[in-house]
């Protein structure tokens, strides 16, 4: 194949001259095949990796670039590692929002602060910061100047030391003598228990008096438990009291009786607290006095309703759960509401695969949608709109397309430009059809009626059948009323009739104008100034090529073009994996001599024909050199051409 392009006959450059390169293949190979001597600027496709790969004097290098993703790092979110990627500052992540990703430090005059400003985000000294734009709560002055001292108070049981701060310093903050009125929980409730009375709710820091109870059913002695029956042993307590001094208890054996039945009083009695109930003070009591009961970490068990249940879960109190289970329904004021938001790039599974999700109103998507395949799909509409989001002038086609895994996918579609329903170049079958058909029936084998061909009047009579199966042969028709000289001959006519023959151009003719007559043609020999009959001339006279007489045949024409073509023609062969290849000839020229036509020579792929493009050199005039850029896996074809 001549290249038309060819720039210099010595380097073999090709200036396509603003063309354009079509259906061209860039090697390509596995990283292990790579070309061995590149040049700069020498292109590969590399298959191992499915990249195109430029060489840049030194390394192959690819043409995809070096970037594989972009990811957002602290105080950034977006990011993505395809396409058209979106970074942008975090402003609401707690955890890594713009704020929180920034180092800690301490900011000094000289420091600056990020404010968002109109047309973007502006960034101020500390000490260029105008106080005036911002709420001035405690009346600040809106005074520029220079701090030159701290102080701070306390109330409510707040304390200060190290007040005030002049130059630098540090704050001391506590609480002392917290007033109940700062607390949020600033009483406690006593409640008379078993074998009590009186109690009642008190403030911090001030008393109530629980008293232990004598009378009634429930006094302190009932309250224990019915002991009747039981034998008093010596060494158990009894509780004794003359009703004008405190109670006390005894051992039943240290009881002094007297002969008058006197017992001596009880002379001390302590409190002591269980399950939650402590006792600040006044315990024991040896004469009167007051015994103060509080409530600090009061267990579950000594709770009535020590849980909650929210549906069928239960939580105790203290405790935590990270499910709920059992809800009929969950509802959320007016307004815009998320659920899950803080489970990050994880699925959220609504209800079970044997559940149906419903949802009344819109349903919004604005990430990747996943589809789930289903093999049967139930469909209640007796009609499905596609394209139902088409308001104008319609553009677009539409159908059904089916996936066909390893093969090409079929469709039945609307043809929007040309009005019509398609399956493209596909067969449809079909049992029955009904309306108007355009074309030809290619697989029809006969008519479904056949038809009769009739002539009736005139000077021909007589008829035919034919159904489309077959043609029609050896019909009989009759001929009536011919008139005498009516009928011109023609090539199936009998009988000597020859009215006037003439000749020219190399033909001559005698003998014509009578019926009878016998009429001699005759040829006159052709010559490069007239025409007339010519003789053929065989494969050996026009590849002598000394004739003047005869005629060349296209059968001799193509002999002589292949023997001439033998002659300045001849193929050799690259063995497969020989970078370097010398190719001797007889033709005794060489490239780009002044005067001398050049040799022209291909190179081809003997395993796919493919042409290749081979740096060529001339090493004499009787041999070149053919050099590869790196070694070929299969067999090359040279075509040698000397057009001499």
């Amino acid at each position: 194949m001549a290249i038309k392009y060819l720039s210099h006959l010595e380097t073999l450059n090709i200036d396509l001259q603003g063309n354009q390169l079509l259906n061209a293949v860039v090697h390509p190979d596995i990283t292990a095949n790579r070309p061995t001597a590149p040049n700069a600027g020498q292109l590969f496709f590399n298959t191992s990796t499915s990249e195109l790969e430029v060489y840049d004097g030194t390394n192959w290098v690819s043409a995809a670039g070096d970037i594989t993703a972009v990811l957002a790092g602290d105080g950034i979110t977006g990011g993505g590692n395809s396409g058209s990627v979106t970074l942008a500052v975090d402003y609401t992540n707690s955890a890594t929002n713009v704020v929180s990703a920034a180092p800690t430090g301490t900011p000094s005059a000289s420091s600056t602060v990020l404010f968002a400003a109109t047309g973007g985000v502006s960034k101020v000294a500390f000490n260029n910061i105008d106080i005036s734009l911002f709420n001035n709560d405690a009346n600040y002055s809106t005074t520029v100047g220079t701090v030159t001292s701290v102080g701070a108070s306390g109330s409510g049981g707040v304390t200060i030391s190290g007040s005030p701060v002049t130059t630098s310093g540090v704050l001391n903050i506590g609480l002392s003598n917290v007033p109940n009125s700062s607390l949020a929980n600033s009483s406690i409730t006593v409640t008379a228990g078993k074998g009590l009375k009186t109690g009642g709710t008190v403030s911090l820091g001030g008393t109530v008096q629980v008293d232990v109870d004598y009378a009634g059913a429930a006094n302190v002695i009932l309250d224990t438990g019915n002991k009747v029956g039981t034998a008093v042993e010596t060494d158990w307590n009894i509780l004794v009291s003359d009703g004008t001094m405190a109670a006390e208890y005894y051992a039943v054996g240290d009881l002094p009786f007297a002969p008058a039945g006197t017992v001596t009083g009880v002379t001390s009695v302590a409190i002591a607290g269980t399950d939650g109930i402590d006792v600040d003070s006044g315990s024991p009591i040896t004469g009167a006095g007051t015994i103060t009961l509080g409530l600090s970490n009061v267990p579950n068990s000594s709770l009535a309703n020590d849980d909650v249940t929210f549906g069928s879960t239960t939580v105790a109190l203290g405790g935590t759960s990270t499910s709920i289970a059992g809800l009929t329904a969950l509802d959320f004021a007016a307004g815009n509401r998320t659920i899950g938001a803080s489970i990050g790039a994880n699925s959220l599974t609504l209800a079970s695969s044997s559940s149906t999700v419903v949802i009344p109103g819109n349903l919004t998507v604005s990430g990747t949608t996943t589809t789930i395949d289903s093999n049967t799909v139930n469909i209640g509409d007796n009609i499905i709109t596609l394209n139902a989001d088409e308001t104008g002038t319609p553009s677009q086609n539409a159908g059904i397309e089916i996936e066909r895994g390893t093969e090409a996918n079929k469709s039945l579609l609307w043809d929007e430009t040309n009005n019509v329903w398609t399956v493209g170049s596909e067969s449809f079958t079909a049992n029955t059809f009904n309306g108007a058909l355009n074309g030809n029936a290619s697989t029809a084998s006969k008519w479904q009626s056949s038809r009769t061909v009739t002539f009736a009047t005139g000077d021909v009579t007589g008829s035919f059948s034919i159904d489309g199966s077959a043609n029609v042969n050896n019909v009989n028709l009759t001929v009536t009323g011919v008139s005498a000289n009516s009928i011109a001959l023609g090539t199936d006519t009998t009988g000597n009739y020859v009215a006037t023959a003439s000749g020219s151009n190399g033909i001559t003719v005698s003998g014509s104008g009578s019926e009878t007559a016998a009429i001699t043609i005759s040829g006159v020999n052709a010559s490069t100034t007239a025409k007339g009959v010519v003789e053929l001339a065989n494969s050996t006279e026009t590849i002598t090529g000394t004739d003047t007489t005869r005629a060349v045949t296209p059968k001799g024409a193509s002999d002589l073009v292949a023997n001439r073509i033998d002659k300045h023609r001849f193929t050799d062969t690259i063995p497969a994996g020989n970078p370097v290849h010398t190719v001797p000839h007889t033709f005794g020229t060489t490239f780009g001599v002044s005067g001398v036509v050049p040799i022209m020579v291909s190179y081809f792929d003997v395993a796919t024909g493919d042409q290749l493009m081979i740096d060529t050199v001339q090493i004499s005039k009787d041999e070149f050199e053919a050099r590869l850029a790196a070694p070929h896996g299969a067999d090359i074809l040279i075509s040698v051409i000397y057009a001499g």
